[in-house]
């Protein structure tokens, strides 16, 4: 079983800088330019004839945080989709970094450096406690996966979530550590299309299913 994956992004300037705040446990909601972003990404993404197609979506994961909420809502996805909010998706806990630019984070440290994929966040989260809860998420879409295929139905999972924890999710995926992360992009209001073909005994192709990321920060932070 080997996964691949592939990323699609949207056409906007880039808004990574150094100078942004960690909001990991912070439950904002989405500013109005995020809810505008969101609005036009799902007019563009969502559809039977686009990347996230309602009629094959079986279970949709969703962040606890309001942001991930109203981009969920703003999607327009039909009710009937069942939704599960999990911690598993929530933003990394920055712990003494809540709240604090990389700047600073940086300045304040001994060497001047800070790469939150390898050094994790004092009082918060290291990148083995991401991987631990993100991993069992990933097992269990796997099992809806794996029940789609031996029944013959669609099997498409959605997960609605941030950035550092998605891009976290997108290596435990491919089976890597946490801090290849640092190498994927999510763009706010972009989606990401992870996915793999099951061979079956003799090279038999048994099913292909899907799992889409969508991520809706207002910037990519930390790198």
């Amino acid at each position: 079983m080997v996964p691949e994956w592939t990323t699609h992004r949207s056409h906007h300037p880039s808004h990574v800088t150094t100078q942004l705040t960690l909001p990991g446990k912070t439950d904002l909601p989405l500013t109005a330019n995020g809810v505008r972003r969101m609005q036009a990404a799902a007019k563009a993404l969502v559809g039977e004839d686009r990347l996230i197609t309602s009629s094959t979506i079986t279970q949709i994961f969703v962040s606890p945080r309001q942001r991930a909420h109203q981009t969920l809502s703003i999607l327009g996805l039909p009710s009937s989709i069942p939704v599960c909010e999990t911690s598993a998706l929530a933003e990394w806990d920055y712990g003494d970094y809540e709240g604090v630019t990389t700047d600073a984070i940086k300045a304040s440290r001994p060497k001047g450096t800070w790469d939150i994929w390898v050094d994790g966040c004092p009082g918060g989260e290291s990148p083995q406690d991401i991987a631990t809860r993100v991993d069992k998420l990933i097992q269990d879409i796997r099992e809806i996966h794996k029940k789609a295929i031996e029944e013959g139905t669609p099997g498409d999972v959605l997960c609605v979530a941030h950035a550092h924890i998605l891009r976290s999710f997108t290596a435990r995926w491919l089976n890597v550590s946490v801090s290849a992360g640092r190498h994927f992009l999510l763009d706010a209001g972009g989606a990401g299309v992870l996915w793999y073909v099951l061979i079956w005994g003799t090279g038999e192709l048994i099913g292909v299913m899907n799992i889409i990321i969508l991520m809706n920060r207002r910037w990519i932070v930390g790198m």
